[in-house]
């Protein structure tokens, strides 16, 4: 069976829903969808309806590129509030030759967070730190391996359900089953996941609309999360403010015209726009910069202090990421924050080239690797839909309305 996923994220700013395929360790993108989230302000949940059609929005688009609908899907819950536990746990391995199953690490998995999640807090994940075989034995995977018992010390995530329940329902409501849950911070660890950051300690910060996160990775296991009320819609309000424009013209600016850093802006590269009073306002390529690196150098000096305070370890990296990090000369403030940190901010698959979209992409190679521990095949498709999304059932492969004509048109706009 073909190992297809789809991931949402339902962030402040944008809705992103990506659909990939994992081919050993590898991920492909099959379509990414994308809108202006509408319903969501400063992270509550503003008007039920207009969440509910722009979700169903992604999903079409979705279907129009897929030829095929999405019914079931991983998503992004919030990442506010966030608890921590640990949770330990032991079982006998009970069949005949005690060869250690998918089935095994699940039920001592479970059995690790049993009875620890108070009646309002919300299961997020339960992240394996190591198992424990006879003789003491620690291994990151125990499959396959002879021992009579198998132990577990796991990190357990929980939230408020008031938190989660409602983003799940309006998505239910959809007809759409949801498989899983995470939060952004493991979709955004497991989009840049190399050798070096499962072997050490490390930061991750994602700018994201409204706020921004910051979390901590030891070897691969998130250990704490705090969320910082600044992001990017504050440069925009900056510069709508400064301007008096509004806020899609700064938005445009901030994206398409400002510098992260002005060292590099020209004073002589200016735009014309139409204040709120009717007037034209001339914006110089520098003065706009100007704007945007003072706020974007006040959210990474708070992530900076916040680093410091949810870890006393030593950092080895730093994952700098959020649609934000796309800016123009951007690498360049990140050089002058973080010094000598070495620091990952490319997110560069076909079809999905902006850090924008990191925490789905994420998402998917993390559950891949889930289910790879559980010793499980997943796909959002069945045989036969797989079959009909392949093209084995049609005869129009070659017409501009075939899904690989469509996947074609797709990736050259990408």
């Amino acid at each position: 069976m073909r190992k297809i996923m789809a991931a949402l994220d339902i962030g402040n700013s944008l809705i992103k829903l990506v659909v990939g395929e994992m081919t050993n360790n590898d991920l492909n993108i099959l379509s990414v969808s994308q809108t202006t989230t509408k319903g969501i302000e400063r992270n509550e949940i503003t008007s039920e309806e207009d969440l509910k059609d722009s979700i169903l929005k992604v999903l079409n688009d979705s279907q129009t590129k897929l030829n095929i609908p999405i019914k079931k899907l991983i998503t992004i819950v919030p990442s506010f509030d966030i608890e921590f536990s640990i949770g330990e746990a032991k079982i006998n391995i009970d069949n005949e030759n005690n060869v250690i199953t998918g089935n095994d690490i699940n039920k001592v998995l479970h059995e690790s967070y049993n009875g620890i999640i108070p009646p309002n807090m919300e299961l997020i994940n339960n992240i394996p730190m190591h198992f424990k075989l006879d003789n003491d034995q620690i291994v990151s995977d125990p499959k396959k391996i002879v021992s009579s018992t198998l132990a577990v010390k796991s990190v357990i995530l929980m939230a408020p359900k008031k938190n989660i329940i409602k983003i799940l329902s309006i998505i239910n409501s959809l007809g759409v089953e949801i498989i899983d849950i995470s939060v952004d911070a493991i979709g955004d660890y497991y989009a840049f996941k190399n050798k070096e950051t499962a072997s050490s300690i490390g930061a991750i910060i994602n700018i994201g609309g409204n706020n921004t996160t910051v979390s901590i990775f030891n070897k691969g296991v998130m250990t704490n999360i705090a969320n910082i009320e600044l992001g990017g819609r504050n440069i925009d309000n900056d510069i709508s403010y400064i301007y008096k424009i509004d806020s899609l013209k700064s938005k445009y600016l901030k994206e398409e015209f400002a510098y992260a850093i002005p060292k590099y802006a020209s004073k002589d590269d200016e735009i014309v726009e139409r204040d709120r009073n009717g007037h034209d306002v001339k914006i110089d390529q520098e003065e706009i910069s100007k704007i945007v690196y003072s706020r974007l150098k006040e959210i990474l000096s708070k992530a900076k202090l916040e680093i410091n305070n949810l870890t006393k370890k030593e950092i080895s990296y730093i994952i700098i990421t959020g649609g934000i990090s796309e800016l123009t000369d951007f690498k360049f403030l990140v050089e002058e924050m973080f010094d000598k940190t070495q620091v990952f901010m490319d997110i560069n698959y076909l079809g999905a080239r902006n850090n924008k979209f990191s925490s789905v992409i994420g998402l998917i190679k993390w559950y891949n690797d889930i289910e790879k521990l559980l010793e499980r095949d997943y796909s959002i498709f069945s045989i036969d839909e797989q079959e009909e999304f392949s093209g084995l059932n049609k005869q129009e492969l070659e017409t501009n309305n075939s899904v690989l004509g469509k996947f074609f048109s797709y990736f050259l706009d990408n």
